[in-house]
């Protein structure tokens, strides 16, 4: 995982099943990238509530 200035890259990592809740704990969040996943389910309420990500 690459973590930068409130970008977290994830894309084309293969990463299977769901979101996990807990990237909602990274306040400075601004950009989460998952393109190019095998992830399944809904997105976590906790993502909604980061107050810098820009959707």
């Amino acid at each position: 995982m690459v973590l930068l200035q409130g970008s977290c890259e994830l894309y084309k990592n293969n990463i299977q099943g769901t979101i996990p809740a807990e990237l909602g704990n990274l306040k400075s969040l601004v950009s989460l990238d998952l393109y190019n996943n095998n992830i399944s389910g809904t997105v976590p309420p906790s993502l909604g509530k980061l107050k810098n990500l820009v959707f």
